[in-house]
């Protein structure tokens, strides 16, 4: 992606390119590990049901480390939401859920670029049918 960032000043900038095709934010949320598979797996689905309550967001990674387990969502800015404002209910849900830590990330240009080619195929595939 850094051959991408170093060529990308003919169509935008980095930023431009991602305020244009970027999809949204990318949510990283760390909780405590919890002892059983069973366990986590209810915080997962609570963590989820919460979130899209608030938010239209889709879970798209999930691991296990050893003091900390971690969901990756991601989901589109529609406008309705501030940053500030996002931010305010992170907080908020910090403390309903249990969050040790959240990072609320801007999509990169590898997101991008791995979206487009997919929508790329699709259509290339919906053509030849």
């Amino acid at each position: 992606m850094e051959e991408c960032e170093a060529l990308c000043h003919r169509l935008g900038t980095p930023q431009h390119l991602k305020s244009r095709f970027g999809k949204g934010y990318q949510l990283d949320v760390t909780f405590e590990s919890r002892a059983s598979v069973k366990e986590r797996e209810q915080l997962k689905i609570n963590a989820e049901e919460e979130l899209k309550r608030h938010f239209s967001v889709r879970l798209i990674e999930s691991s296990q480390h050893k003091a900390t387990f971690e969901l990756v969502f991601e989901f589109e800015k529609d406008g309705a939401m501030t940053l500030a404002q996002m931010f305010r209910m992170m907080e908020n849900l910090k403390q309903k859920l249990s969050i040790v830590s959240y990072a609320l990330n801007q999509t990169t240009l590898e997101q991008i670029f791995v979206r487009m080619a997919q929508l790329s195929c699709l259509v290339f595939y919906l053509y030849l049918k």
